[in-house]
């Protein structure tokens, strides 16, 4: 049994990383990624976890996975297949709140942990652009005006792993789980782990989840959805080509008439555009 983008389906992953030792694994190799030392004594693992808004009028959250580590770090660790802007806005809230929920009434605000959100998310068939130009983004996002960047997200963007070619003597282990997480299939993902202990684990515990058979219909709404997103992605596509296509030939000089034979467009469409 197997299905399109395993570690996409958010139960899958969620199942997967609830895991301790393959958490700290991928954490660990993360950070050393983005060249950070950090300790990671894991003491406790939160998934689905309720983030109460504290209040009956107030939106609660459900964060994936929440790591606690040790009395000074809580990471939120996230996974979309595609990533909008109302996805940012719950990611970001979802982590302020994580960070404002530390105070209890009595303890004083030096005692907060830092918060470090890390938001994994491919974006193949859906847009991006207009995001990262609202919110000036790359792949870090910080809040800079709180002292000693006491809450940070890291947007990881996993489309970008296909720069890196894949060498199993020198790529490093923070790139594998990245790609690992974004595979097609089950047989990429035994690909790319072949040959690591904790790497491997994570494509054995895949495999697990794929093959319960409770799974099957979540499985199976999850490829529908994807199947549906990639056509309408296909069609805006070919809308767009046909339009920057126009463009470029109306910038030629080339006549109306035949702009509307070689595209496809209507002269209600051409006139939208500005060609005349």
């Amino acid at each position: 049994m197997d299905c399109s983008y395993p570690l996409l389906i958010n139960k899958c992953f969620k199942y997967v990383f609830s895991d301790k030792s393959i958490l700290r694994d991928f954490l660990k190799s993360f950070f050393e990624l983005l060249g950070n030392d950090i300790n990671l004594n894991i003491s406790e693992v939160q998934v689905q976890s309720l983030i109460s808004g504290g209040h009956i009028t107030i939106k609660d959250f459900y964060g994936d996975i929440v790591i606690k580590i040790g009395k000074k770090l809580i990471i939120c660790l996230e996974v979309f297949n595609g990533f909008e802007r109302k996805d940012f806005r719950k990611s970001l809230m979802y982590t302020l709140r994580y960070y404002s929920n530390q105070l209890k009434v009595g303890m004083k605000y030096y005692k907060t942990k830092k918060v470090i959100g890390i938001i994994l998310f491919y974006d193949s068939t859906y847009k991006m652009d207009s995001l990262m130009k609202d919110y000036v983004l790359a792949d870090k996002f910080n809040i800079s005006d709180i002292d000693d960047l006491e809450i940070e997200i890291f947007l990881i963007k996993l489309d970008n792993t296909i720069k890196f070619t894949y060498n199993k003597s020198e790529e490093q282990k923070g790139i594998k789980y990245l790609k690992a997480i974004k595979s097609e299939n089950l047989e990429e993902i035994k690909k790319i782990t072949k040959g690591d202990h904790m790497l491997e684990k994570l494509y054995y515990r895949t495999l697990a989840f794929i093959g319960k058979p409770k799974n099957r219909g979540l499985i199976d709404h999850f490829e529908s959805t994807m199947r549906n997103a990639k056509r309408i992605a296909k069609l805006e596509g070919a809308e767009e080509t046909k339009i920057e296509t126009a463009t470029n030939l109306c910038k030629l000089g080339v006549s109306k008439e035949i702009i509307m034979q070689s595209t496809g467009l209507s002269e209600d469409e051409m006139r939208k555009l500005k060609i005349n």
